[in-house]
């Protein structure tokens, strides 16, 4: 998992994470999926939930994590406008980044998600995902 000012609670790497691609068919392990939205957050605020997906931020297309993280952090606390997909349908929400320190250790602004970002081994049966770790 991918985390971005999820709090204190959301400590992982994106090797700690799984991606069902049974519930987002049409995404990529690198989309901006959301598997945690922390309490209390820009993100919660805007009622962003487990599942969206991130198309767009101020009008411009989201196809992998680090265009979302991106976009967030150079928004210089400016409320910007997502579309996001959930459970099929396009919604819009304005959410508001808020100043927070990133893993590196730098200032930057987040709104308090992680993301999903790499495929599961499960998704492959048992013989092909054990020869993959060979």
């Amino acid at each position: 998992m991918e985390v971005e000012n999820a709090g204190p609670s959301a400590a992982g790497t994106d090797t700690d994470c799984w991606y069902d691609p049974g519930a987002h068919p049409r995404l990529s392990a690198a989309s901006a999926v959301l598997d945690e939205v922390a309490p209390g957050t820009p993100a919660e605020r805007a009622g962003l939930k487990e599942g969206d997906v991130i198309r767009a931020v101020d009008g411009q297309r989201i196809e992998y994590w680090g265009q979302f993280r991106e976009r967030v952090s150079g928004s210089n606390g400016k409320a910007v406008k997502l579309d996001v997909e959930r459970k099929g349908q396009l919604i819009h929400a304005d959410v508001t980044p808020q100043q927070g320190i990133a893993e590196s250790g730098e200032t930057t602004y987040q709104v308090g998600v992680a993301v999903l970002t790499r495929l599961p081994t499960a998704a492959f049966p048992f013989p092909m995902a054990f020869a993959m770790h060979l």
